[in-house]
């Protein structure tokens, strides 16, 4: 097993420890589970990733068994991060160096039939004020992880309006745009 795959493992247990509500989540290689098995475990729609992607590559949505089982069966010594689907308005991004917040940013998928929100992909971004009870949840996984930077994924549920952590990235891109107007007080904290 890999190290982020290890990290991804590490990251689950911290976050549960810490009672930070995460998306359901299973981690396998694809040849050592079956599409009825995470069907049970999580329900359809899936959402597939693979362990070293990033800005959206290697993310599939299976809305039915037989994609599922088709998708385990071509790339079966591929090692998956599997989740439940949250259907949503966007999700948030939300940057911390050394447990300071620095900003937080709304992404929007530009497509109707693009289920992922990377503006890498097309997404539109803002820049946001974080709602109470998103801030508590994040700043909750920012704590348990204690990486030096860290990017909070926060994503909310359309119907039920609850918050979940989708993952947390201990090297995550900063935007130049939002970035800027933060890089004195980010420099001021690495001075101590």
């Amino acid at each position: 097993s890999s190290s982020e795959t290890c990290n991804k493992m590490l990251q689950s247990v911290n976050l549960m420890g810490s009672n930070v509500p995460q998306i359901k989540t299973v981690i396998s290689r694809a040849d050592k589970i079956s599409a009825t098995s995470l069907i049970t475990a999580l329900s359809l729609p899936i959402i597939s990733k693979i362990i070293h992607g990033s800005q959206g590559k290697g993310i599939k949505k299976h809305d039915n068994k037989e994609d599922l089982a088709a998708h385990l069966k071509k790339n079966p010594e591929e090692s998956y991060i599997f989740q439940e689907f949250i259907p949503n308005d966007g999700d948030l991004r939300i940057f911390y160096v050394r447990n300071k917040l620095l900003y937080s940013i709304r992404r929007k998928s530009a497509k109707d039939t693009e289920f992922r929100n990377n503006t890498s992909l097309g997404g539109s971004k803002e820049s946001i004020k974080l709602e109470p009870e998103a801030k508590k949840i994040s700043d909750k996984a920012n704590d348990a992880m204690k990486f030096d930077a860290t990017g909070v994924d926060l994503i909310q549920h359309k119907v039920t309006k609850k918050w979940y952590v989708m993952e947390i990235n201990a090297a995550p891109q900063f935007s130049g745009d939002y970035f800027e107007p933060v890089m004195d007080e980010l420099i001021r904290i690495i001075k101590g």
